[in-house]
């Protein structure tokens, strides 16, 4: 019995140790952490995960995506005139074609066995780096797809690069 706690606590040192360390450089990814409080119940929902960017394919944005063990994010910086820049971004609706410079933001989280998402709608990103490595932090308030009710979210990612491969950022509904 004791040689059986002495292997779990060995094994869960290990793991703490890990969660500690900043990502791997070879990977080229930033980190994220991310908080979500569940309104009405008072829990909350916390993890860290790795985090790249990518430039739109027409220039005009950035999208910072990560996942890992089920939970992700996607953020999409969009400025109608060039490069995102420094600064604030409203969030937007993901649907919202018209507004030239916003934000759209999503995150997915595990809870217990199941999944759950939040489109962040209201709030605000902040670009905190115009250069690569970027960091962002945004903070607002979403939708629950799963459950009916809504979400504060506040995440932050930090020396995000960027990689060289463009995605296509389009409005589709």
């Amino acid at each position: 019995m004791r040689r059986g706690f002495a292997v779990i606590a060995a094994a869960a040192a290990a793991l703490l140790c890990g969660c500690g360390r900043p990502p791997d450089t070879q990977t080229g990814s930033g980190v994220a952490h991310v908080h979500i409080s569940i309104t009405g119940g008072g829990d909350t929902v916390g993890f860290r995960i790795p985090v790249r960017a990518r430039r739109c394919a027409d220039d005009r944005g950035v999208v910072l995506d990560g996942a890992l063990h089920g939970n992700g994010l996607l953020v999409w910086l969009r400025d109608g005139v060039g490069p995102p820049d420094g600064g604030n971004y409203p969030l937007i609706s993901r649907g919202d074609s018209a507004a030239p410079r916003g934000a759209v933001a999503a995150v997915r989280y595990i809870l217990g066995s199941v999944a759950h998402g939040v489109i962040v709608d209201s709030g605000s990103a902040t670009l905190t780096r115009e250069q690569p490595p970027y960091a962002v932090h945004v903070k607002g308030n979403g939708a629950e797809v799963a459950i009916p009710g809504r979400r504060s979210v506040e995440l932050t990612a930090d020396h995000v690069p960027l990689e060289r491969d463009t995605v296509n950022c389009v409005v589709q509904l």
